[in-house]
């Protein structure tokens, strides 16, 4: 049994553009309330998010701190709709979940806004613009 556990993976899946997804934002991105456009810089592949239907905020804010010794109160989260990411052209949402054998440990929520090149910053500067508008904080910062 503790090997197909071990072995089980998460399969990617088509989002509907009805849901949610949710990102962690360090207290210092948070600017009169809104996140700054900094706080929507990509890593890797992709800006990395958590989809509604396998998450929550307050899951998503913990998995911040969950590998590291962070306090939790330094993080907000926002809440992006997926028809309003993928209304900005340049982007797409894809369902990236994180398999249990990977290093930072299983998240079947994981999902990737890609398409923010950071190599061309005024068109990076751009997206990410776009991008905190449309992500209002649904836990704020030291918020339960």
């Amino acid at each position: 049994m503790a090997d197909e556990l071990a072995n089980e993976r998460y399969a990617s899946e088509s989002i509907p553009d009805k849901d949610f997804l949710y990102m962690r934002v360090h207290k210092s991105f948070i600017q009169n309330g809104n996140p700054g456009y900094g706080a929507f810089k990509p890593q890797g592949d992709g800006l990395s998010t958590d989809w509604d239907n396998y998450s929550t905020p307050q899951e998503t804010r913990a998995r911040a701190t969950s590998t590291k010794d962070l306090p939790i109160n330094l993080y907000a989260v926002v809440k992006m709709s997926v028809a309003l990411v993928r209304a900005i052209t340049e982007l797409t949402v894809v369902h990236t979940p994180i398999n249990k054998d990977e290093e930072n440990g299983p998240n079947q929520a994981h999902t990737d806004i890609k398409g923010i090149d950071m190599a061309n910053r005024v068109q990076a500067n751009v997206l990410r613009r776009k991008l905190s508008e449309i992500a209002p904080i649904v836990l704020d910062v030291g918020q339960e």
